[in-house]
């Protein structure tokens, strides 16, 4: 569970600083902040791509340096956010209410799916690959099976290597964050739409 929390926390934080520093706002960096609770996803796949480049960086470099980022990508941005920022609240009651109600809905939906395939079996052969080019990342090698780029490999490398989690364990667990982000993403996209 920390290891998937670090997965969402870690990414938003990192994002959620990149709108904070720029020196000249950017006209883009006002209208995203005025977006409230729905510019959540959008700093979420900043900071996502910020991880996956200096991860990247780090492994072309062949620097072995993987079981210090996770760790340094929690603390020292988290430390960064709770000095810098002094905003109001993101969430009234009123949104947290229909947040953990839309919540419970992604996590419902995940329990059903996850009642067919009993821990630590898991549907596909996906599973090995994934394990696979995450150890590789882990030990400081950039080769993968894969014919796309390894982003979300390295996510869970990261976060997994962070809290020494087993990655049967995070894979198997992962539907239930997957569907909770989703179902929370459509009540998002269907309110701003409406």
């Amino acid at each position: 569970i920390l290891t998937l929390a670090w997965m969402v926390y870690v990414p938003y934080v990192l994002g959620n600083l990149a709108f904070i520093f720029p020196t000249r706002k950017l006209l883009l960096f006002e209208k995203l902040d005025k977006m409230g609770v729905f510019n959540i996803p959008i700093k979420w796949f900043i900071g996502f791509l910020i991880i996956v480049s200096l991860t990247t960086l780090f492994l072309a470099l062949g620097l072995n340096i993987s079981g210090f980022l996770g760790s340094g990508f929690l603390i020292i941005p988290s430390a960064i956010h709770l000095v810098a920022t002094n905003r109001k609240p993101l969430f009234t009651k009123k949104h947290l209410m229909i947040l953990i109600f839309v919540l419970i809905l992604g996590i419902s939906y995940a329990g059903y799916i996850r009642s067919f395939s009993p821990y630590p079996l898991s549907p596909g052969m996906d599973l090995f690959t994934h394990i696979y080019v995450i150890k590789n990342i882990l030990h400081n090698s950039y080769d993968s099976p894969l014919v796309y780029p390894q982003t979300f490999d390295m996510l869970i490398a990261l976060g997994s290597d962070t809290f020494k989690a087993d990655l049967v364990e995070v894979f198997w667990t992962g539907p239930f964050l997957i569907f909770s982000l989703f179902s929370v993403s459509l009540y998002g996209m269907s309110y701003w739409l409406s």
